[in-house]
């Protein structure tokens, strides 16, 4: 990695240029943490903060937001999206995108940062707001604990049992079984699981949830595979017939370093590419394929 002073000069070139995409190639060299020095650096060099002077180029827009959140401290970018999402209207497609799509290890911070920001434990304001009413609602609880624990049984007893409980709709089961599977023991269960019924865990999930139910599950489902696949789909969510700008923000500003695999993933919707193309702009969709590395 080169100098982070050296980074710093090429993003204020960029930014007196009011060259998004370069400004976008830049971020997309490097992981979050290497972008939280970078800032640093520009502060140290400048003066200023880096988003405030992205700001005062740019012309707004999701645009500018996405651009700002990738050179700001992500967790409490994530915390205010949450935040955001709440608030008497709860965005339920926000709650997925900063939620189930989340390492454990950022979680933690992001709580951190809610209560810092907000005074309020983060998981006690999620919960007083949406209830526990619904599925969807408890395992987003089970699904923020962050405590997984391994399965007593093989992955062809377990895989059994999860059957079972689609079969009897035991919905206790099912949110304590996905709130608390580790990842690397889902992946064979999954497996299994198809090889044993003949339809994969998805279609199991559609057989006995809709709607918000139904997406919770699903979006959990694709986190345990792996959150470059949760990505894949989510992309694919948001690349609707006029592409949703608010989604790609959230998706892309907080995890795309994490998630470059799901350019790969996306090939079973598509081409990712052509999609972002398609369904963006032609100001977003330079910024976002540059930033995922697609063509």
């Amino acid at each position: 990695m080169p100098k982070v002073t050296d980074i710093a000069n090429e993003l204020k070139q960029a930014i007196d240029a009011k060259d998004e995409v370069q400004i976008a190639f830049i971020a997309s060299e490097y992981s979050a943490e290497s972008r939280e020095k970078i800032a640093k650096a520009y502060v140290a060099s400048y003066g200023k903060e880096l988003p405030d002077d992205i700001k005062k180029a740019l012309k707004g827009g999701s645009e500018e937001s996405l651009l700002m959140d990738l050179f700001s401290d992500r967790h409490e970018v994530r915390a205010q999206h949450i935040r955001d999402a709440l608030s008497g209207r709860n965005d339920h497609m926000a709650f997925f995108d900063t939620i189930i799509f989340c390492t454990p290890e950022d979680w933690h911070e992001t709580a951190a940062a809610y209560t810092r920001m907000f005074k309020k434990p983060l998981v006690e304001d999620f919960m007083k707001d949406v209830g526990r009413k619904e599925d969807w609602c408890l395992l987003m609880e089970k699904w923020m604990a962050h405590e997984r624990a391994s399965r007593p049984g093989s992955p062809e007893d377990e895989a059994q049992r999860l059957d079972q409980a689609f079969d009897q709709k035991n919905a206790a089961y099912l949110i304590d079984f996905f709130g608390t599977v580790p990842s690397a023991e889902y992946r064979p269960i999954a497996e299994v699981f198809k090889a044993q019924n003949g339809k994969s865990i998805e279609q199991a999930i559609a057989t006995i949830y809709t709607k918000t139910d139904y997406y919770t599950f699903y979006c959990a489902h694709f986190a345990l595979l792996g959150m470059h696949r949760l990505a894949a789909y989510l992309i694919n969510c948001a690349c609707n017939d006029k592409g949703d700008e608010k989604r790609m923000r959230r998706i892309t500003g907080m995890m795309v370093d994490k998630c470059l695999g799901a350019k790969h993933a996306y090939k079973i919707y598509g081409d990712m590419g052509a999609d972002i193309e398609r369904c963006f702009d032609k100001r977003m969709a330079p910024i976002l394929r540059t930033l995922w590395r697609v063509k």
